[in-house]
């Protein structure tokens, strides 16, 4: 595993909350990884999500059903927009990071903690790195079936970052 590899699943592991925030991060096979990669990168990781990892908080809406039998996956490259800069990207990661979608103001962890983490995150993946999210102004495009939920992903076409918040109400 690289260093950039290694320092960004470090840095994605201290942006999660048990059954609220979740994430991922990886190298594409091949060097120079454009937008069906990511894209595929991206339902992998929110399937394993929906169906593994917070089933529990899915259950009411999947019934035991895989995620992308539901349809939810299906469209994700027309579901995510580019974000304008990196230091959107910041906000972003921070914001889905530390506050609750479904109970803001309630907060998941020091903001200004996820901050700095979110800094380094997006340091990590360089300049070159392109940053999307399903948020664009002020709607969502949903990627799960629960009420609320916001990605945050970049990549620079060798490594991805990939930050999920899903909650409830």
């Amino acid at each position: 595993m690289s260093d950039i590899a290694s320092r960004l699943e470090q840095l994605l592991a201290s942006l999660t909350h048990p059954r609220h925030v979740f994430a991922s991060s990886g190298t594409f096979t091949a060097p120079g990884a454009d937008m069906p990669e990511f894209v595929d990168a991206i339902c992998a990781f929110v399937e394993r999500v929906v169906d593994e990892e917070a089933g529990d908080l899915f259950a009411y809406y999947t019934q035991g059903r895989p995620v992308r039998s539901m349809g939810y996956l299906q469209m994700v490259d027309l579901s995510i927009f580019p974000l304008e800069t990196h230091d959107d990207a910041v906000e972003l990661l921070a914001e889905t990071a530390a506050v609750s979608l479904a109970w803001s103001p309630k907060t998941l962890m020091n903001p200004s903690v996820a901050r700095k983490t979110a800094v380094e995150i997006v340091a990590a993946l360089g300049p070159e790195a392109i940053w999307w999210s399903n948020r664009e102004e002020t709607w969502v495009n949903g990627l799960t079936p629960v009420t609320f939920d916001l990605l945050v992903a970049g990549t620079n076409g060798t490594h991805f970052a990939l930050l999920l918040q899903a909650e409830d109400d």
